[in-house]
């Protein structure tokens, strides 16, 4: 602090530098600068305020080093590809982007590799994907600066590769998908795209975009459920515009599925049930006197899947914990058998970090309302597991998986903890094991799997899925 003049030159700065351009091609870079006086008046165009406050855009340097070029080379680098269209000439180009990285010092090679594949897979979401050259490169250095502090400077080329007069109708990657986005693009600073009205991406880890459909909308509503959401939100969460949105949410009014409440500035939308006179909306769960306690929890993702688990329940009320800060909440507390349950269902689901809070919050408020519950079932339908070598050993769908400790071990679960690279090039791994309290449900489990290994028509859980599928019916 006693090398900087005020508090405010020491605040660090992103700093943007277009380095190279050719007719083709354009070098970019971005580093994180403690004090500006580095950088010399001379160089500096222009320095953002407000929102933007931090960001400070340099001249062009026409190829020439400057004094805060690194002589070491990039930590990591990626690189993916778009098509650019030109709707003037109705030409197709396909552009390499590549993203170099360096570092701080004490970011250690595990830090850095999961570090990078964070920051990519949040540059090119789908649904925020920069739609022009300003936004890329901006997003970049807000992603930076408000979310990547240890990156100390990315480098980016932006390269033409070839033209074609036919857009992609397939991946130029193998395993690679292809992602469409259409909208003008406006590009000030690197002049010689200014026709570019639309963008496709050529990468592995973005998925498809699909025409909206009432089945998509009705989906995403669902998800939410209890939580309703507005068009826009649904617009965002589908990468569709707003008006498509609109039109398929009045053909779910006029079938019913769907049903509009009342927000803080617009309509809402929320999935509507069949048992809508028999929810109770309620600020607080009522007291349940202690025989009535669950003893087991049953959290499920869909709501597809909720309903399933509400078939096989007797005896059931159901209540929606509203709250006008976070997520709501749906319980359903009954019977199975002698066992009193309640069940829940995820607000939100994926991986963003909105999804996994929403998901820990469930279950922290599910486990504070009922303190009697003893086992918690997430339950739901799962993805395939192929086995390596056998492909009678093949997850397939319907089957039920259950943890269970391999021979000789004690422990359900097992994963690394962290990774210590050595002195000779190799890595050490620490690895953490996870075993229940106890094992009732494994052993229950392998009854169940005896059971139908030594005679398989008498398989138990068969008439509890004919009695399932009589009750979802009606």
């Amino acid at each position: 602090m006693a090398d900087c003049e005020s508090e405010s030159a020491c605040e660090e700065r992103i700093v943007m530098t277009p380095m190279k351009k050719t007719s083709r091609s354009t070098t970019i870079k971005m580093e994180r600068i403690k004090q500006l006086k580095e950088l010399g008046n001379s160089g500096i165009l222009h320095v953002a305020g407000g929102v933007h406050k931090g960001i400070v855009i340099n001249k062009e340097t026409n190829g020439q080093q400057d004094g805060s070029d690194f002589v070491v080379p990039p930590q990591l680098h990626l690189e993916f590809k778009v098509f650019l269209a030109n709707k003037q000439t109705n030409k197709h180009t396909q552009e390499s982007r590549k993203l170099r990285f360096w570092f701080k010092a004490d970011v250690s090679d595990e830090e850095q590799t999961s570090t990078a594949q964070d920051f990519f897979k949040e540059l090119v979401s789908p649904m925020e994907f920069p739609r022009d050259y300003v936004g890329f490169i901006k997003k970049i250095m807000k992603l930076m600066q408000n979310r990547y502090p240890r990156m100390k400077r990315i480098e980016v080329d932006l390269e033409q590769l070839e033209d074609s007069l036919e857009p992609p109708t397939r991946p130029t990657t193998p395993g690679g998908v292809l992602y469409t986005i259409g909208r003008p693009c406006a590009d000030h600073i690197i002049d010689h795209y200014n026709n570019l009205d639309s963008v496709s991406l050529d990468d592995s880890i973005i998925s498809n975009k699909a025409d909206l459909t009432q089945d998509k909308v009705l989906e995403i509503i669902e998800s939410a459920y209890p939580n309703p959401l507005s068009v826009k939100e649904l617009a965002k969460q589908s990468s569709n515009h707003e008006e498509e949105v609109q039109a398929q949410i009045v053909e779910l009014l006029t079938k019913g599925l769907v049903r509009a409440v009342e927000g803080h500035n617009e309509k809402n939308y929320i999935r509507t049930t069949s048992n809508e006179a028999e929810i109770k909306i309620v600020r607080q769960m009522p007291t349940v006197i202690s025989s009535q306690q669950p003893t087991i929890a049953i959290i499920t993702a869909q709501y597809c899947e909720k309903l399933a688990v509400d078939a096989m329940i007797e005896n059931k009320d159901t209540y929606v914990r509203y709250t006008t800060v976070g997520e709501t909440n749906v319980y359903t507390l009954g019977n199975i058998g002698a066992h009193r349950i309640v069940s829940t269902k995820l607000p939100s689901v994926g991986h963003t970090r909105a999804a996994m809070i929403a998901a820990g919050n469930t279950t922290t408020r599910l486990l504070g309302s009922f303190q009697k519950v003893e086992y918690v079932f997430l339950v739901g339908c799962g993805g395939g597991v192929p086995h390596y070598t056998d492909y009678t050993r093949h997850v397939r769908l319907g089957d039920v998986v259950v943890g269970y400790p391999p021979d000789n071990r004690n422990y359900i679960y097992a994963y690394c903890d962290q990774v210590q690279p050595l002195e000779n090039g190799g890595y050490m791994f620490e690895a953490k094991t996870w075993t229940p309290p106890n094992m009732g449900l494994q052993q229950i489990a392998r009854q169940l799997w005896e059971v139908a290994e030594n005679n398989p028509e008498q398989c138990p859980w068969v008439e509890y899925m004919h009695q399932g599928d009589r009750k979802s019916v009606v």
